[in-house]
């Protein structure tokens, strides 16, 4: 059985990417193998034998697929090479004596199989014997003396277990000596089951001791258990042997009493032996006797290092298996989070069920802490679930009635509507409902008019400022409108929150959990990533005239994208916790994507409705994962491109790479060849008839001596090229796809999108790049997902199957408008050879533009071959180097992507669970509040076109309102001139029909105006502003809009703060103007009607407003005064404490003031 984190003996020489890449492409060739692709299982396990070429199970399995594929001959040869490493294995001569006979060698045949007979008896020989198609078979003896055989190894293995029950042991054969036995089948097993004793208990300790035999070629083995429904390849446990001769293994085991029985496969192949010892199990019945065989165990335990930091300590077991041992019964549901405690090394990165009750099980107290937080809100949105409901299970509904009730957070209520359900038990049950509980309102419909308009029935009964979709067989938890209501408060403007989601089994047990990322568009194309839990502003479900009739299926998916039509990405809000259980009910597209054909039919639909509202020239079609879409581009262009290729020497993988770009359509397409020190002759040869061998590219060489500099290479070669779209395209790659430069063009035509990037595979044809996540890996500065996935498989929810954002992409296959490379400095030529694209990445994001990776623009990649590993201690150190580079550049940055969810591990590529996450629930508290995500990676990114101005620069001011429009336009006009070039302003319940007068310079990117009704609402403000733009904007001023800022001297606030290059915030203080003797405000300006200024001296002249470097920001002290995290100064330039609030500050003289400015206020 093959383990992607368990080592080979064998393997021990290799390289860590040697190792991933064996076990990657032994896992292709089970797969293809197990579907019947013979062809392609052949080539993968022919690359796994290139790296390991003493594994004999692996040279079996070649035979196999050969011989299936009626490759006879290799075949042959895959065989003879098992045999020379073990010849005496029945399995390998039965399979001999079957080639034979298929090639008409009947008698080599025969004794082939007259070989395996009387090894073990092998039946299927000794059936081949006495089939009647060769005369004169031995086979009576042969017979007689297996089952003799078979006996005598049944008993000697009985004898050696103690508190189980054997039961058989195929595979296996006893030797010559006591407690010798010999691996004479390609999967030996020992099956026991425990006894009635020890399935009493709540834990059983397992323990296995063997001798290893001369050969025994594998560092693990595995123990299978089942659970009632045989044994499974998920439900098992990798077995660690020690190095030496003598190995004991001891293992912990939950709840035994659901254990139908047990698999011992101590090792995978034949021809090994090993000398038994015992297989003893003991009961352990109470937490003292666990915590002892824990401690026990601690000291021998499997130090794996991909598991290390999931390993946990006796306390911590007990502590967590306690509840279990209080109940009189244990069901599957408990075995699913009680077995994780006890082995890290059987999959705890992907336990869910056991990752659920650690950090999604609040505690009675926990709840305390809520209903406190609760009281204390700023803001108690209320909030309408609204459910349609057709003929749904009694049992079913109750169920998720009461889940609805249940909640603690107390400002709801249930909007049903029945769609004139046949069952009149449904009736009733609403009636008594709504009879009981006053949060409880229904309708029922006279016709039946499917799901959309049965949902706009029980909508039409909310009164809540939110709707909350249920479907009427699924579940929530009891905390999930608490959960909801914290996030809004913290992001008061949301108008769509959406949550993570996780699924339900009859039995109970919560699994496949989706951990979304920020709400990505074009993901959203791909699937429904929004879906539950769907929370919409009412105000908003109406505006757009709630569910369309037409779309049943998909209906909510159709509501989404009209919904994002008319917001600020901004405020669509993604709440990084399971707030969901969708019910693994046959029919419901929960239980497969498949189970719904109606419904994709839909969404296509849908979505082709939203693509031409906006303009885009993209069409939905059917997608490459079942259930999901794919994206066309609708029109061809001929935008030209510059196809930039570095490399030295390696003519083999260029000339491949060439070739493959010469089957597409390369209209308009250059391709510029960057020569970097080449010396092999053939290839400079090769290099100097380039043109001339690839007549149709219109290729030339550009020479870039000097030591390899990645950045500076590529850098060079835009310079010296002329296409409009720039590929960085690496010489070891091969094009899959005609249509590659077809849809970079298209994608490129949107001027939102920056950059484009594919999805590459390796030649095995695993998945080496499908988007980068940033903060991921040894470095924590960057690192791939869904490494190793199989490129014909689906992967997690999919995500590689379709097209999405990211927040960078790989320059191994790379495109991207010329304008907007030229914009942002092209490569840094500081990051020699790593991570210069994901700084590309990262400053093309930084103005506004999305990266897509599109799985239709499909690459095979032999990653950086020529160019080899950073394994060599200069090597490594350039690599820290560089990544140290990446860490002070981009800061925290990096460890807030967006397109990444907090509970997914930033250590491994497979998806796998974070343990802890890096998110707290909001009834953890910090600092006395929720603990919510961050803005930077909860809110939908904002994106823009080069004629809209960008959310980035030098100066901001963020300010707060309520009616200040009537001198709202002065202020602003004031304060561009002076240099500001963005203004955020937080609308705190204007009815002064502010909007409407800053809808124009909203429309042109001057001003965003952000809803923002709670109270107290100030503070909160400032700090929303610098959690969505702390990388956004040099300086920050946080002022009201009766202030303006005097950069005296100065020409602009811009020169004027070129004197603070060392400081974090500047206090700067007030200078009170009055109205010159009016009783009332006069007409016009205020500058020119506030002229009379309070003495110097005044002590109303000490308040200060401050200007905050952005990314120095802590938090908001008060309206006056910030917490940064570097110096704060005067307008002189001299330190403040901020130890104390400095709102209030000594009245002193400021710095000299030309009368004309002091004339003009």
């Amino acid at each position: 059985m093959m383990d992607r984190f368990k080592k080979f003996a064998s393997l021990a020489k290799l390289t860590p990417q040697q190792r991933s890449a064996a076990r990657a492409v032994r896992m292709a060739g089970n797969q293809a193998r197990d579907e019947r692709q013979w062809h392609k299982a052949q080539q993968h396990y022919s690359e796994y034998l290139n790296l390991r070429s003493d594994d004999f199970s692996i040279w079996v399995q070649l035979g196999h697929v050969c011989k299936e594929a009626g490759d006879l001959d290799a075949a042959e040869s895959a065989y003879e090479r098992a045999r020379l490493i073990n010849p005496a294995d029945s399995d390998l001569l039965l399979n001999l004596g079957h080639l034979r006979k298929r090639q008409n060698l009947f008698e080599e045949a025969h004794l082939f199989f007259t070989q395996a007979a009387n090894i073990d008896g092998n039946k299927a020989a000794v059936a081949e014997l006495n089939g009647g198609w060769i005369p004169a078979t031995p086979s009576l003896p042969i017979i007689q003396s297996s089952d003799e055989r078979r006996s005598e190894t049944e008993e000697a293995l009985a004898d050696l277990i103690k508190g189980a029950k054997f039961s058989m042991a195929p595979g296996l054969s006893l030797g010559e000596e006591p407690g010798l036995f010999q691996f004479s089948g390609m999967d030996p097993q020992i099956h026991f089951s425990f006894t009635d004793a020890i399935a009493s208990s709540k834990v059983a300790l397992l323990k296995i001791a063997f001798e290893k035999g001369e050969y025994f070629p594998s560092d693990f083995g595995t123990l299978f258990y089942d659970l009632g429904a045989g044994f499974q390849a998920g439900q098992m446990i990798m077995v660690p042997y020690s190095e030496g001769n003598i190995c004991e293994v001891t293992l912990l085991l939950a709840a035994p009493a659901l254990v139908r029985g047990l698999r011992w496969d101590p090792i995978e192949g034949a021809g090994a032996e090993i000398r038994l010892r015992h297989i003893h199990v003991e009961a352990i019945s109470s937490l003292n006797a666990l915590h002892a065989a824990v401690r026990c165990l601690e000291a021998t335990q499997f130090a794996d290092p991909d598991v290390a930091d999931t390993l946990v300590s006796a306390d911590e077991v007990c502590e967590g298996l306690a509840p279990f041992f209080t109940k009189d019964r244990l069901f599957e549901a408990d075995y699913a989070v009680m077995q994780p405690f006890l082995t890290p090394w059987s999959g705890r990165h992907h336990a869910y069920s056991h990752w659920r009750h650690i950090y999604a099980n609040p505690s009675e107290n926990d709840y305390t802490t809520m209903n406190r937080v609760i009281e204390e809100m700023p803001w108690r949105p209320r909030f309408s679930f609204v459910m349609p409901i057709y003929n749904t299970p009694p049992q079913l509904l109750c169920e998720v009635l009461d889940a609805m009730l249940e909640q603690n957070y107390p400002d709801f209520e249930i909007c049903l509507a029945d769609d004139c359900s046949p069952n009149s038990e449904v009736l009733q049950i609403l009636e008594d409902y709504a009879s009981r509980y006053p949060q409880v309102k229904f309708v029922r419909r006279k016709t039946n008019g499917h799901i959309s308009l049965a949902s706009n029935s029980a909508a039409k009964l909310a009164t809540g400022d939110f709707i909350v979709l249920v479907d009427h067989d699924d579940l929530i938890p009891r905390y999930a409108l608490f959960v909801v209501a914290a996030y809004l408060n913290r992001f008061p403007d949301a108008r769509i929150l959406f949550s993570d989601e996780d699924k339900i089994s009859p039995s109970g047990i919560y699994f496949n959990p989706y951990f979304k990322s920020c709400f990505n568009q074009y993901l959203m194309y791909g699937h429904n990533m929004v879906s539950h839990l769907g929370v919409y502003q009412r105000a908003l479900f109406e505006e757009v005239g709630g569910f369309y009739k037409g779309l049943e299926g998909s209906q909510d998916y159709d509501l989404t994208l009209r919904c994002i039509d008319r917001v600020d990405p901004h405020q669509i809000i993604h709440i990084p916790h399971v707030l969901y259980h969708w019910r693994q009910v046959p029919g419901s597209t929960s239980m497969a994507a498949e189970a719904k054909d109606y419904a994709a039919y839909a969404a296509r639909n849908a979505i082709n409705r939203q693509m031409q509202r906006q303009n885009l020239p993209l069409a939905s079609v059917e997608g490459h994962a079942p259930g999901n879409h794919a994206i066309d581009v609708t029109h061809e262009l001929d935008t030209s491109i510059s196809i930039i290729i570095p490399t030295r020497n390696g003519i083999d993988v260029l000339d491949d790479c060439l070739r493959s770009i010469g089957k597409c359509d390369t209209v308009n397409t250059e391709v510029v060849i960057v020569d970097n020190d080449s010396d092999d002759p053939e290839a400079l040869a090769y290099l100097g008839r380039v043109a001339k061998i690839h007549p149709t590219l219109n290729v030339r060489v550009l020479k870039a001596p000097g030591a390899f500099n990645f950045s500076a290479i590529n850098n060079l070669a835009v310079e010296n090229s002329t296409g409009d779209i720039i590929c960085f395209l690496n010489n070891d790659t091969r094009i899959l796809s005609k249509s590659w430069l077809i849809r970079a063009r298209g994608l490129l035509a949107m001027e939102e999108v920056g950059m484009v990037g594919g999805r590459l595979l390796y030649p095995d044809n695993t998945v080496q790049h499908f988007g980068i996540v940033t903060g991921m890996s040894d470095h924590r500065v960057a690192g791939g997902v869904h490494l190793f996935e199989d490129g014909n498989g689906y992967g997690y929810f999919s995500k590689h199957r379709m097209m999405g954002e990211f927040t960078a992409v790989t320059a191994a296959c790379m495109f991207v408008r010329r304008a907007d490379f030229d914009a942002v400095g092209g490569f840094e030529t500081d990051l020699a050879v790593a991570y210069n694209d994901i700084d590309l990445c990262l400053k093309i994001r930084a103005i506004g533009r999305r990266i897509l990776c599109d799985p239709s623009i499909l690459v095979e990649h032999k990653e950086s071959k020529s160019r080899g590993s950073d394994t060599t201690p200069e090597k490594a150190e350039r690599l820290e180097r560089e990544a140290a580079w990446m860490r002070a550049r981009w800061g925290e940055q990096l460890l807030e992507d967006p397109y990444y969810s907090p509970n997914l591990s930033l250590k491994r590529p497979d998806f796998s669970l974070a343990y802890p996450p890096r998110q707290a629930w909001p009834w953890q508290l910090t600092d006395d509040k929720p603990s919510i995500a961050s803005g930077a990676v909860a809110r939908a990114p904002r994106f823009f076109s080069a004629q809209k101005r960008n959310d980035q620069g030098f100066l901001a001011i963020c300010a707060i309102l309520k009616n200040e429009a009537i001198n709202i336009l002065e202020w602003i006009a004031y304060h561009r001139a002076l240099g500001v070039e963005k203004f955020y302003l937080y609308n705190n319940n204007s009815t002064d029909n502010v909007d409407a007068l800053l809808e124009p310079l909203i429309e042109i990117g001057l001003v965003d105006l952000i809803d923002w009704p709670i109270r107290p609402a100030q503070l909160e403000a400032y700090d929303d502003f610098v959690d969505r733009h702390r990388h956004n904007w040099t300086w920050t001023a946080f002022i009201d809009l009766d202030e303006f800022i005097n950069p005296l001297e100065y020409d602009s606030i811009i020169d004027w703060l070129q004197g603070f290059k060392e400081a974090s915030a500047i206090a700067v203080q007030w200078m009170n103007f009055g109205p010159d003797g009016h009783n009332t405000p006069p007409d016009g300006l205020l500058i020119e009607n506030y002229t009379t200024r309070l003495p110097d001296d005044h002590a109303m002249h000490g308040h200060v407003k401050t200007i905050v470097r952005t990314a120095d920001y802590v938090k908001a002290r008060s309206p006056h005064s910030m917490i940064v995290s570097g110096r704060i100064v005067d307008e002189h330039g001299e330190d403040i404490d901020q130890s104390v609030d400095y709102a209030i500050l000594p009245v002193r003289k400021h710095r000299s003031e030309p009368d004309s400015k002091v004339s003009q206020a």
